[in-house]
């Protein structure tokens, strides 16, 4: 269950709880901009009955420093960490859109998302997979990265079109402090590798991943069924290949079909060797028709049209900048000098008035 909504997380304003997981919990909140106004962020947090744990906190502290070094534009970043004194968030970018998951939900009844929408995702996704295996740390040591978790819930489109792969909370690095305990399975049973039964992954596990993420988003069915763990796991331990696309979706085209294939092959050699490859191949797969931001965001609107969207926040009323409150601090003794000033006059006027006039009345007596 998850904790009470705090009020702050240092300069953060939470606004509301948007999520919540099995470990973490993600709020929407409000903060600092780089242009001195205030923007949205992510705040993710441990849940706090598991704050205490090593391994999990250990977990949450690799993902925040690995996902810290990754800047890409379809990947969500992580900004850094913020502790406050209760609690450690981490402070992540917000982005206003749905899920991949939501979306082959809504599209499940009309066959599946279209082929340019799908082929624009995945060469997104390829691509951010690309840039985050052959990352280096600041000293030109590579990362290593495995991220282990591709899966629709973790592949986000926003209203304005653009594609971010995020949580890398799974993600295998070698700076990585936190080890995998041997024998442990990393990942949703339901889009695992056949490898990862065995413990191995490598950069090929993650293509694999991605393919079934692209079988699904365009079949509208899942390739291993995620009733229960064991069934998952059973499907995944007696997989050969991928069923067919085109029997559901005469629309693909064959080259489309052959390419999410390859990325599904059983064998890790028999894939696509990396994610740069497949991202090249999706592209001539489809002869470059791939949705550009404005298609994105119109079959987005098509899902969900914008008068069924909830509101977007909205940033609160800009607090004075420092230039103003310094302003009004020197301006303000200005005003009150000026105010006393003018009593004085009005006060030696007044006597002045009743000196004269008590002089004439003195006069007029006599």
């Amino acid at each position: 269950m998850a904790g009470s909504v705090p009020p702050r997380s240092g300069p953060y304003r939470i606004v509301q709880r948007i999520g919540v997981g099995a470990m973490a919990e993600v709020f929407l909140a409000e903060g600092p901009a780089a242009d001195a106004g205030s923007a949205f962020y992510a705040l993710k947090r441990i849940l706090p009955q598991l704050a205490e744990e090593k391994e999990t906190v250990s977990m949450f502290l690799d993902e925040a420093r690995l996902a810290a070094l990754l800047v890409h534009p379809s990947i969500c970043r992580v900004y850094g960490l913020e502790d406050d004194g209760e609690s450690r968030f981490q402070v992540m970018e917000w982005i206003d859109g749905v899920s991949l998951r939501w979306m082959i939900d809504a599209a499940r009844a009309t066959g599946g998302l279209p082929v340019d929408v799908v082929a624009r995702i995945g060469m997104d996704v390829a691509e951010a997979l690309d840039y985050a295996h052959v990352a280096r740390n600041s000293r030109g040591l590579p990362l290593g990265v495995v991220h282990r978790d591709v899966t629709p819930p973790n592949v986000m489109v926003g209203f304005d079109g653009k594609v971010k792969l995020l949580d890398f909370g799974l993600a295998k690095a070698r700076t990585q402090l936190q080890r995998t305990r041997p024998g442990y399975v990393k990942g949703k049973f339901g889009y695992i590798a056949p490898e990862q039964l065995g413990g191995m992954f490598d950069p090929r596990t993650d293509v694999f991943q991605l393919g079934l993420c692209l079988h699904e988003a365009l079949t509208g069915e899942r390739v291993f069924p995620e009733d229960t763990a064991a069934a998952a796991v059973a499907a995944v331990g007696a997989y050969e290949g991928p069923p067919p696309i085109r029997t559901r979706r005469p629309d693909v085209p064959p080259e489309l079909e052959v390419v999410v294939h390859k990325a599904l092959a059983r064998h890790p050699d028999e894939r696509w060797w990396t994610a740069g490859a497949l991202r090249t191949a999706l592209h001539q797969a489809v002869r470059g028709d791939v949705a550009d931001s404005p298609r994105m965001a119109m079959a987005l609107d098509t899902l969900l049209p914008s008068d069924a969207r909830p509101a977007p926040p909205r940033p609160s009323a800009p607090a004075p900048s420092a230039a103003q409150t310094a302003a009004a601090a020197v301006d303000a003794p200005v005003v009150r000098r000026s105010v006393a000033g003018w009593l004085w006059i009005v006060l030696v006027v007044m006597i002045g008035l009743v000196g004269f006039f008590a002089t004439t009345l003195y006069l007029l007596a006599r």
